[in-house]
């Protein structure tokens, strides 16, 4: 195929399958939307580097498909090598009582910045996330909200705490000089 042949076909089908990868992508990534991005592109690069191998243009659609739950699958597959490395990471770094003691401490501090949330809604998704441990589509089942508020929820949350946070230590180191 030449050069202009190759890129004209591979603009129509990255134009009409794009959505089409891009929800498969969310469905392995649990709807992390920057993840679910990085499975498409590997995607179409796949597709670009390979178009020329595809003897049957009629079947694109499978192929990419085919393609698509491949990269779906390898990313499950790091993703359960990263928890089990940081399991055994983290197994060993607990062994330590001064990462209990500041572990206990840190959730504290944690629990009772969340008590002081005044959006009923938010506090029942943090409960659910981080207390009860759910999955954000448990939660958004649960609550009747899409997963997308839910995820600009806590992503704020997290923002706001940290920031917070790091200015109660600002202030307390000035108190303390």
């Amino acid at each position: 195929m030449m050069k202009d042949k190759k890129n004209q076909y591979f603009n129509t089908v990255y134009n009409e399958h794009f959505n089409l990868i891009f929800i498969i992508a969310q469905k392995y990534t649990n709807y992390n939307e920057a993840c679910s991005y990085d499975i498409v592109q590997t995607v179409f690069m796949k597709v670009y580097n390979n178009i020329e191998s595809l003897r049957d243009q009629t079947k694109v659609k499978s192929w990419l498909i085919a393609i698509a739950h491949n990269e779906g699958k390898t990313y499950l597959r790091k993703k359960i090598t990263e928890r089990e490395a940081f399991k055994q990471y983290g197994k060993e770094f607990e062994s330590s009582e001064e990462y209990r003691a500041e572990d206990v401490q840190l959730k504290e501090i944690i629990k009772n910045y969340v008590q002081t949330i005044t959006d009923l809604t938010l506090k029942k998704i943090i409960e659910c996330f981080y207390y009860d441990t759910k999955k954000v589509r448990e939660i958004s089942d649960e609550l009747g909200i899409p997963i997308s508020t839910i995820t600009t929820k806590l992503n704020r949350f997290r923002v706001k705490m940290m920031k917070d946070l790091a200015q109660d230590l600002l202030s307390q180191g000035k108190e303390k000089s």
